[in-house]
């Protein structure tokens, strides 16, 4: 049997829609709009072949106030890096922004960082893409919209961790949404860089914010949904149970998932490789440590809604444990991270 011939590049561009359209059982939720997100070839960007030494440079708030442009600029000619991710926007404004509660450094003045370092790495000619952190706010913006802000299990709104002058926002609200949509748009207005990378996009560990409880709701009040989504979610009972999970992805690409033909089967994987859940005996007849389960059927051609079935053991100790999934093509390429995740708690 002759297999056909494709570059991972290739298959990125068929299926990098893969994951937007996700359905819970027994919940039945709904992420819609894959057509948002189905990438034709023609439509890729024509710098992306250009980089081959990626320089980032990620800023902290008083920076501003002692920062040499020059010397960054030197330092990136001089290690030949012909791309740079630079600090922009989310956190902490790294320019002059006019969105209301964007918060601007302290040590800005009237300087323009990301401005001044855009035009300097563009006479060099190099790629330039922003780095926005959506991840965290302050004081101000919690006060003015509550909703912004992630809440813990007990209902308490979280503080950072590491930065206890901030708030830690709500991943999946308006917060990012709406607000970080609006700055995103600023900084490809003003500065039409290449492109955006958003940091901690997902969100950072639990949260039942109403933010988030809202735009449950919206969804699950549309046509593509037919049941009510509970607030407190599906969960695994006892030291000794299990759950039964099916969740579906759609295949947007142009390439047909087949099981059992490596390099086309789609299987369910833990992001980034995760083998934690499997240390913990959380594992239940799954392919292996970081591979969950493929797909019910033999072949999911584009257009196609591929199921995946699986079975999940609860830890033997008492806590919340989450299942961060994303499908992979093992051999070709991850799929688009869609922020998928199961929620475990073992009481």
């Amino acid at each position: 049997m002759k297999i056909p011939a494709f570059t991972r590049r290739h298959f990125l561009k068929s299926t990098i829609a893969a994951g937007a359209t996700v359905t819970f059982s027994p919940l039945m939720f709904q992420l819609r709009g894959a057509e948002t997100f189905a990438m034709d070839p023609a439509s890729t960007p024509s710098w992306v072949d250009k980089p081959m030494r990626w320089a980032q440079l990620t800023l902290v708030e008083d920076d501003p106030g002692k920062f040499d442009v020059d010397f960054w600029l030197g330092y990136f000619k001089s290690a030949k890096c012909d791309s740079v991710c630079l600090s922009g926007g989310g956190c902490v404004a790294y320019y002059p922004t006019q969105i209301p509660l964007h918060h601007r450094s302290r040590w800005l003045g009237g300087r323009d960082v990301l401005g001044e370092l855009i035009k300097g790495c563009r006479k060099q000619g190099m790629v330039v893409i922003v780095r926005t952190d959506p991840h965290a706010t302050y004081d101000d913006a919690a006060e003015a919209h509550p909703d912004w802000i992630a809440v813990d299990a007990s209902g308490n709104k979280r503080r950072h961790w590491a930065s206890p002058e901030m708030w830690v926002t709500c991943g999946l609200g308006p917060y990012n949404f709406e607000f970080m949509t609006e700055v995103k748009k600023e900084i490809m207005t003003r500065y039409r860089v290449d492109g955006i990378f958003i940091n901690r996009w997902e969100g950072s560990g639990m949260n039942v914010g109403p933010g988030l409880l809202a735009k449950m709701k919206e969804y699950n009040d549309s046509p593509a949904s037919d049941s009510e989504w509970p607030p407190t979610g599906e969960r695994c009972y006892g030291v000794s149970g299990r759950c039964y999970v099916w969740i579906k992805f759609t295949n947007t690409g142009t390439e047909t998932w087949i099981r059992g033909l490596w390099g086309r089967q789609a299987n369910l994987g833990l992001n980034r490789d995760d083998k934690e859940p499997y240390r913990l005996g959380m594992a239940a007849d799954w392919l292996w440590d970081d591979r969950i389960a493929t797909t019910t059927t033999l072949a999911v051609a584009p257009g196609e809604v591929g199921e995946f079935r699986f079975k999940v053991r609860a830890p033997i100790a008492r806590g919340v444990y989450r299942l961060n999934l994303r499908p992979v093509i093992d051999g070709t390429v991850w799929l688009e991270d869609q922020g998928v995740f199961w929620i475990i708690d073992v009481r």
